[in-house]
């Protein structure tokens, strides 16, 4: 799938620490899109067909299906588009979520996420919130590596 404005290289975008928020929010809600219609199973790889062209996407013929490493995607998807990375030698959690709007209103909770030897509650509802951050750690409320600068 190629996106507009996104570089070529999709997990740069993905990634939202190069502000393409845009872009980020068409590649994850596409693969989570992509897992529904393949039986909720990636592929290795798709072709990266135009949408217009086909209805479903279609996998590549040499492709794995389902691929271990694939099956991990979604979950990345997820902590990308909630913007969540932690750094304790910084003392910082950045939290800032950007998820579609066609999947709110977004009620997620996270338990027993392990940081810094303690585990923490993440709900993204809303704007988000963390509990049981240990105190020499901050949460930040823009993206990593920027000041929640958006480009498309």
């Amino acid at each position: 799938m190629t996106v507009p404005g996104a570089p070529r290289v999709t997990g740069e975008a993905l990634t939202l620490r190069y502000g393409f928020t845009d872009a980020a929010v068409t590649l994850g809600t596409a693969l989570v899109e992509a897992a529904g219609t393949l039986g909720e199973r990636l592929p290795e790889l798709l072709c990266g067909f135009e949408r217009a062209a086909y209805r479903v996407p279609v996998a590549y013929p040499a492709a794995c299906s389902p691929q271990a490493w694939a099956s991990a995607s979604p979950v990345l998807v997820l902590r990308t588009l909630l913007r969540l990375d932690v750094d304790v030698s910084e003392g910082a959690l950045w939290f800032a979520p950007a998820v579609p709007s066609e999947w709110l209103p977004l009620s997620l909770s996270l338990s027993q996420v392990p940081v810094a030897g303690r585990r923490l509650d993440v709900d993204a509802a809303g704007q988000g919130s963390v509990h049981g951050l240990p105190d020499d750690v901050r949460v930040v409320r823009h993206p990593r590596g920027g000041e929640g600068g958006q480009r498309s």
